[in-house]
């Protein structure tokens, strides 16, 4: 679990979203986030099931998420 001051928030648009699911990850939520700036590639486990409304998400939704940096260097924001 996240402590809230590793907390960094982003917002844009929704370019792609879709999920992955590799043997050694499992299934994975992607979302494409284009801000201001630069585009946020945030990811996390596949929640859709538990929560329905993330499976309402469709490119050009404006989107506000906190995240995490990945901590290895990918270029990842951990939702």
């Amino acid at each position: 679990m996240a402590n809230e001051h590793d907390l960094v928030e982003v917002s844009g648009h929704v370019d792609r979203i879709y999920v992955t699911n590799r043997p050694k990850a499992g299934p994975k939520l992607q979302i494409e986030l284009r801000s201001s700036d630069r585009i946020h590639n945030l990811t996390q486990e596949d929640m859709s099931a538990v929560v329905p409304a993330i499976g309402l998400i469709k490119p050009g939704d404006e989107l506000d998420a906190l995240v995490i940096p990945d901590k290895i260097g990918r270029n990842l924001e951990w939702i």
